[in-house]
Formats: structure tokens, sequence, C-alpha cells
């Protein structure tokens, strides 16, 4: 009888032996899918979730802090079916935080579960019974926001002035410790803006630096936002002529004989771009009063109390001081007699009298030899009743000393007379 081909494949040993091995494995994965027996198992690396029921400490208003990962291995026992597909990933493992009510470090139970429906499974050990956490108290801090501007660049005849952020300042909530590192919080601008010519306003991202300008991890922290804007103002140089303007000069008298000189003649600014095309050419830093005048004393004048509203002074210069060429000026005294006391438009109705009957000691500034051809009776006291308030008896009133034959010798001081008023007789 011949032999089949089946036949003769099951006389040939190493089919035999394949054959063998194929059905031993299948026979073992049937029992112990359906291996009710019990046994051991070992999980390991299962990492410890610290967030795990968080809730619990926050709404105590407590967070966890410098916590590094832990992890433990876990000696399980159950039916072999079921235990033999566990893993770590199976598992979750936390502190027990429902105790914790205030700041400090806790040892904690942990807790262990798995998340697999219909698995038959006892915890028989674990690498570890307890956790040591530390939590601290929950604060909320203002910070103001510094822009970051070292890479702006802007083009030649051009400054970049103030930058300021929206918002200003922001809201950081956190552990109390974990606040306390934070030393300034910065703002750095999210793209290269190029060279500018104008005032731009740019987005840019929040960063948090300790004292030692190392950056800090800002996973502990809750921030209002963590992107601000921030405006660059964009000014354009300028260079100001400064002047001096003259006031209350006897009418007709020549102010170029008053020779003097600025400690600065000029200033360097930064002029807002939009003023550019009608920026000044110079700028008067204040006013010199005649009347007043002493050429022997030098005058100061402030920059910062005439610059115009954007504009920015560029140099380290804050007062500008005048003085005068002294030199060819000479002062002489000179009495005012009453006659030449004169009283001009005076309203109809009123009689007006001058009661004082001389002016003594009106000082008059000139060169010696204008000054040597004029006395008192060149010399005379005018009131305005125009400029006056004008009452009915007797008052002292201001006086403008004028000099009509010279424009170029002129009094000092202020000087008063007094006058009587009354109705004039029908």
């Amino acid at each position: 009888m011949k032999k089949t081909r089946l036949t003769k494949l099951f006389e040939n040993k190493k089919f035999s032996l394949v054959l063998s091995i194929i059905v031993a494995v299948l026979a073992w994965l049937v029992v112990s899918m359906s291996d009710e027996s019990n046994t051991t198992k070992t999980i390991y690396g299962v990492p410890v979730d610290f967030t795990y029921n968080a809730s619990t400490y926050r709404n105590a208003g407590l967070d966890i802090i410098n916590q590094t990962e832990v992890k433990v291995d876990l000696e399980i026992r159950g039916p072999a079916k079921d235990i033999g597909r566990l893993t770590a990933k199976d598992f979750v493992v936390y502190p027990n935080v429902n105790s914790v009510v205030s700041a400090g470090t806790k040892e904690l139970d942990l807790v262990y579960q798995t998340a697999r429906k219909n698995v038959s499974y006892q915890v028989i050990d674990c690498s570890q019974a307890t956790v040591s956490v530390q939590f601290d108290e929950v604060v909320t801090q203002k910070f103001m926001v510094e822009p970051v501007l070292e890479e702006v660049k802007v083009k030649e005849g051009y400054i970049q002035s103030s930058a300021y952020t929206a918002p200003a300042e922001i809201s950081i909530t956190g552990p109390k410790t974990a606040l306390s590192k934070i030393a300034k919080v910065q703002a750095h601008l999210q793209q290269d803006l190029g060279e500018l010519s104008e005032s731009r306003i740019a987005p840019a991202d929040i960063a948090l630096y300790n004292r030692e300008g190392i950056e800090l991890d800002m996973t502990p922290f809750t921030i209002d936002t963590k992107t601000v804007d921030v405006t660059i103002s964009v000014l354009k140089r300028a260079e100001l002529k400064l002047t001096i303007e003259f006031i209350n000069q006897p009418q007709g008298f020549d102010t170029s004989i008053l020779e003097y000189k600025l400690s600065t003649d000029t200033l360097k600014v930064a002029v807002p771009v939009s003023k550019a095309d009608t920026e000044l050419g110079s700028l008067c830093i204040g006013y010199v009063d005649v009347q007043a005048l002493d050429l022997s004393e030098p005058q100061v004048f402030k920059i910062d109390d005439v610059l115009p509203e954007g504009y920015e002074n560029s140099e380290n210069i804050s007062e500008v001081t005048l003085t005068f060429n002294t030199d060819k000026f000479s002062t002489k005294p000179v009495v005012i007699e009453k006659e030449n006391i004169r009283v001009i438009n005076a309203p109809s109705g009123y009689d007006i009298t001058v009661e004082t009957q001389r002016l003594n000691n009106v000082m008059l500034v000139g060169t010696q030899s204008q000054l040597d051809r004029l006395d008192g009776d060149a010399v005379i006291a005018q009131i305005d009743v125009s400029k006056l308030n004008l009452l009915k008896g007797e008052q002292n009133v201001p006086v403008q000393i004028l000099i009509p034959s010279s424009s170029t010798v002129f009094a000092t001081g202020k000087y008063t007379v007094i006058i009587s008023v009354r109705a004039s007789a029908s």
C-alpha cells in the first residue's frame, strides 16, 4: 500500500518537532486564558500622579511646590488571565490629600487603582507606602512689565524714545515661595521690526526672571496674560537755536545795544515724527524784563519749562545761563520832579492829580557819555490811566520811565507815585 503525502509529512522528524511546539504553545495559551488560579506579578515604574484630586488642596488655597518625579513598583496578585495583561500604564498611584488643610511638608499615604474594568487583582506590596509632599499658600501678586528693546533699531536721523506695555502690569498667581523668586517681568518682542522711522505697536511675550537674571519656569503660575502690546516711541532728531525776548522796554528803545551771551546757543532735541514737517527752528527760553534788569546779575532759564509738548531734550543740559556784557554800561541815579510825572489816557468825568512831588533815585543805564548828557529833566514818569483800576480817592499806581531823547538809555527798577481821583465838577 502506498503512503500518502500527509503520512510521509508526519513521518518527517523535523516537521513533527515544529508541529509539537506549536501545539504546546497553543495549549498553554488556552490554559492561561482560562486559568482561574492566582499568581503574582510585579509592575515596575508606576509614576505617582501629584495632580490627582488637586481640587481638594487648591480649594484650600494651597498648591504643591518643588515636587520631583516619583515612581513606585507594585506587587499584585490575581488570576493569571487578568493580571497577565496589566502594565504600568494601567495603574494610577496618587497621594491621599484629603487631610491637607495647611501649608508645609506632609507625609501622605499612597493610593493605587487600575483603570482597567472587570479585572480582579490585589496589591500585595508597594515599593513605598508614603510620599513626602510640600504644600505652599497660593497668592496673587501684581508685577510691572518691562519691555526689552535691545534688538530695536531705528533709521539714521531718528532715536528710539520711551516704550511701554499694555497692560502695564499683570497679575500672577502661584505658590507664595515660588512667587517670591520673581524679581522682574519682561516683555520680549515676537518679531524683528527692522529699522524704524515712526512709532510702532508690536506684540511681545512675557518672561519671568529671578534676581540673578535667570529665566524662571512659568509652569507653577497662572498668569492673566502671557502676551502684551509694546508701544515704541520713535522721534526725529533736530537742533534748535536758543533765543530770549525783551519785555517792558520803553517805546523806541533799541534792545540791540544789550549785548548778551547764552551758556549754549543751540539745543539738540528729539521731535515727534508727526510734527517733523512743522518743527521749530528756534526756541525762546524766556523773557527779560528791561524795567527790572540788572546787567550784573546772570539769569537762569530751565529748559524743561519751555520745551513744547512731545519734544525731548537729547543733551545733558537742564539750564541755560544768560549774561550781559556790562563793559560799556554805567548807571546814574536821577530825580524826576512833579512836572515830569505825566498822566495819559485819563477818562472823562474824572479829575486826576499827581500828589507825589518827585521820584528819587530813578536808576538810568547807558554808556557814560550818554548818561553825562542826561539829568532828571530829560526823564518822564508816565502814568497810563487806561491800564489802572481807577478808584476815587488816593491810590498808589505804577509809572513807566521814558527817556524821549535817547533810544539806548533805559531805566531799571519799578517805581510808583500817589494820585488822587475825584469826579469832575459839572
